[in-house]
């Protein structure tokens, strides 16, 4: 997380090329003072937000603090058990949800806007997903378990115009899934748009 260092803003771009990091990727919607998470957030040694949202129904853990514990989970926090799950890792992230068990749990609305987010196959693999081109969350769901990827959970990082997900190069452990469907009919290409400085940032190692 950016405010586990030194607190300079950067955009994802810069967090890859000054960290070499693999990806980088918003970690979500932020308060009035553009650096707490709106949800949960913390990383080893650093707390972001120590506070649960109520309306916020996942949350994803990586960095396994003892042996034998997945590499990652994306808790339903519907479950009284989750959060005790979660302690078992270094970082947490809560955030609105957006796939439960294989399915969509967001029902037709008219706003539309670009999507950055991240999801769990069937196999536990942590996928990274963004739509530059702006669809209401049912459609954009629908077209993500439609597709051959097996997503089994994923939730909302970042939304509207300064959504940012940017990759340094391809991860080897992790797939990547870029926008698909009508975005690249009508030329809107698999692109990241510039992320406005000092937004909470979560970023991936290779």
């Amino acid at each position: 997380m950016a405010g586990a260092g030194d607190s300079r803003p950067r955009t994802a771009a810069q967090w890859c090329r000054e960290r070499r990091l693999a990806v980088a990727i918003n970690m979500g919607m932020f308060e009035t003072d553009r650096r707490t998470n709106t949800g949960y957030a913390r990383s080893p040694g650093y707390v972001n937000n120590g506070h649960w949202a109520g309306k916020y129904k996942a949350a994803l853990g990586f960095g396994p603090l003892k042996k034998g514990v997945p590499a990652l989970a994306m808790a339903d926090l519907d479950d009284p058990s989750a959060k005790a799950r979660l302690v078992d890792y270094g970082t947490v992230i809560q955030n609105l949800r957006l796939i439960k068990a294989g399915r969509s749990v967001w029902e037709q609305q008219e706003r539309r806007w670009s999507e950055a987010a991240v999801g769990v196959d069937r196999q536990g693999r942590l996928l990274f997903i963004f739509s530059r081109y702006p669809y209401t969350m049912k459609e954009l769901n629908d077209i993500l378990l439609a597709l051959p990827l097996a997503i089994d959970s994923a939730m909302h990082m970042d939304g509207g115009p300064p959504v940012d997900s940017r990759g340094r190069r391809r991860p080897r452990s992790e797939r990547q899934l870029r926008d698909r469907g009508a975005g690249e009919r009508r030329g809107a290409g698999p692109v990241a748009h510039p992320q406005r400085p000092g937004r909470p940032a979560l970023t991936i190692r290779g």
